[in-house]
């Protein structure tokens, strides 16, 4: 018997496809990461051999992310995501990639996994108010702990990086004595005693500050309102204009506008140089509660150039006038017989001023054989025995 040796070659076929060992992988990248941040990847496998196995990754889309692929010596890759643009949550907070894996056989074959980018906040946006200037009216009798108004601010970044507190600038008049700013609500309240004798307007200045130390600034105008009592002589506002020419050229001198009613020339004045408007005449809540009108201002140059802005001046009511009571009739002569609750008269009152002091409360004595009926507006009969009325 003779032996031979034989050995047998099994060729590989591309009977498998690559794989990953894992569904899907999850990254976290902060907004702030600068473009070539590299983040390594998991290589896929395959059992098959040579052009079989594993020859290229795609990952895609690849607006956002490169991928990089690193053969090392010993024929296995080493691959890795690479940040190819700058990211901003704020426009997008996540991105959804696929990595796929392709071998070199006939038919070829391939294997995915998923991929996720969180983007995480960076504090890259500063706070921004909803308003550059905020503007509220106070009367000058407001009690200490009345909200004014209410400012507010937003910050697109997320978490504690949105997270904004409210100030009164380092910067703010001695006004700031006179009012508080809840931090947290942006609600600011008197806390001092206005006069409008002193001050007819004030200016604050805040700020919006989130954690990571951005800030924002605004501007708060104050101004109270005009009362009704004020006498004339009374200075109101002042109003101002800026003129960028030199000598007699940027000489201002203030005036009311052309068509200005007789009304408010009447009621008001404004000194010419000073741009200070006062009280001229006798001022009536109930007449005329708000008063509109222009103001020009001209300089004295050759031709003469002007400007103009609008005044808006509310007064304020005080109460200076009674109720009226009104009463209508329904049984005259009173019958001495007639039953309890006969509604013998319909009573009204009006009161021409606002708010509370145009508010008006009927009574009637204790010991007056009548009871009124709010609901009625009536008088009904309040009494058990016969009682002679005249």
């Amino acid at each position: 018997m003779e032996l031979h040796r034989i050995d047998v070659e099994i060729l590989d076929i591309n009977d498998n496809a690559p794989y990953f060992s894992k569904k899907e992988y999850n990254f976290q990248v902060i907004e702030s990461a600068s473009p070539g941040a590299r983040y390594s990847l998991e290589s896929a496998s395959d059992p098959d051999v040579a052009m079989n196995t594993i020859q290229t990754y795609k990952l895609n889309p690849s607006d956002n992310f490169k991928l990089n692929v690193v053969s090392l010596p010993d024929g296995t890759k080493y691959i890795e995501m690479v940040l190819h643009t700058s990211l901003d949550r704020e426009k997008q907070e996540e991105y959804k990639l696929t990595l796929t894996a392709f071998d070199g056989g006939n038919p070829q074959k391939s294997g995915s996994v998923k991929i996720n980018v969180i983007v995480l906040d960076a504090n890259d946006n500063a706070p921004v108010f909803s308003q550059s200037v905020y503007r509220v009216t106070v009367p000058e009798n407001a009690p200490k702990g009345a909200v004014i108004l209410r400012v507010s601010a937003s910050d697109n970044d997320k978490g504690t990086n949105e997270e904004i507190t409210f100030s009164f600038s380092q910067h703010t008049s001695s006004a700031s004595s006179l009012f508080i700013i809840d931090p947290h609500s942006g609600e600011i309240s008197v806390t001092g005693v206005l006069d409008y004798e002193k001050a007819k307007h004030y200016e604050i200045n805040i700020e919006a500050t989130d954690k990571g130390g951005l800030t924002d600034t605004s501007k708060v105008l104050i101004e109270t309102n005009v009362s009704e009592k004020a006498t004339p002589g009374t200075e109101i506002l002042h109003v101002k204009a800026m003129d960028a020419d030199e000598g007699v050229n940027g000489e201002i001198e203030y005036f009311f506008a052309e068509r200005t009613s007789d009304l408010i020339l009447s009621l008001f004045a404004i000194e010419s140089s000073t741009g200070t408007i006062v009280v001229r005449g006798n001022l009536d809540h109930e007449t005329n509660s708000l008063h509109r009108f222009d103001i020009t201002a001209k300089d004295k140059g050759n031709p003469q150039m002007d400007g103009h802005c609008g005044i808006e001046i509310k007064i304020l009511d005080i109460n200076d006038n009674n109720p009226e009571i009104i009463v209508t009739s329904l049984t005259s002569p009173v019958p001495e017989d007639s039953a309890v609750g006969t509604v013998i008269a319909l009573i009204s009152a009006k009161d021409p001023d606002s708010g509370d002091n145009g508010k008006v409360l009927l009574t009637l004595s204790p010991k007056s054989p009548f009871k009124l009926n709010p609901s009625l507006n009536g008088m009904p009969i309040n009494y058990t025995s016969s009682t002679e009325f005249r």
